[in-house]
């Protein structure tokens, strides 16, 4: 009941302002997580910092608060460049540079971050966004967080090619997939 509760304040966001906006832009749903410091921090400043992109590759932080944080980091009609410094910052953690940035090392929880992270940073265009959100639900398959990021994240690339009608059955599905672990 609870992740079904959940998930129509997603669908009621998104239609609220799907036409001024978008599905992905017009859930706020890191109010939520507005007590923890960093959640502050994060919707404040609307730039990834340090801080929190070792936050989003730690391993002791569950999922619900990475996406948290994204969601908090915002977006810009004019986008922003927060997956980009994320990047930078998985580089200098793996020992690579940027131009033989590999996502094979990646963690998923990485994963999952960079891609919605890409997501809120252009949400004209998901596509890559996408194909990571994609590679992490792979991994996390159980993960009810990373389910709807990566429907969110669908929802905003069928809104774009006007595909209305399939946008209701893949919430239809997430909300009564069994297997996903109430984990946001």
């Amino acid at each position: 009941m609870k992740k079904q509760i959940l998930i129509l304040i997603f669908i009621l966001a998104g239609l609220v302002h799907i036409f001024a906006d978008s599905p992905l832009t017009s859930t706020s749903f890191y109010k939520a997580y507005s007590e923890l410091n960093i959640i502050k921090a994060a919707k404040a400043k609307g730039t990834l910092n340090v801080e929190m992109a070792e936050y989003l590759s730690s391993g002791s932080v569950s999922l619900d608060l990475k996406a948290a944080l994204i969601n908090a980091l915002s977006w810009n009609f004019d986008g922003k460049n927060n997956s980009e410094l994320y990047s930078y910052y998985l580089c200098l953690k793996y020992g690579f540079s940027i131009k033989n940035f590999d996502i094979s090392d990646l963690s998923a929880d990485e994963l999952f971050s960079l891609g919605y992270l890409q997501a809120m940073d252009n949400y004209f265009d998901v596509e890559n966004s996408l194909d990571l959100l994609e590679r992490a639900r792979e991994n996390l398959d159980k993960s009810f967080t990373v389910a709807v990021i990566h429907t969110l994240v669908q929802a905003q690339t069928m809104m774009q090619k006007q595909n209305w009608s399939g946008i209701w059955p893949m919430f239809d599905d997430l909300i009564n997939d069994e297997s996903l672990k109430d984990d946001i």
